[in-house]
């Protein structure tokens, strides 16, 4: 029961994590299209 929670939270985590990695990534994508401009 406790390493099923535990797997879960750990994906929970690492689903934030990427979610927070692809906004940082996007808003880079975006600062580097406003210097093209």
């Amino acid at each position: 029961m406790g390493a099923l929670t535990n797997a879960k939270s750990d994906r929970l985590i690492s689903r934030k994590a990427i979610k927070r990695l692809k906004q940082e990534m996007h808003a880079e994508v975006v600062d580097n299209c406003s210097d093209f401009r």
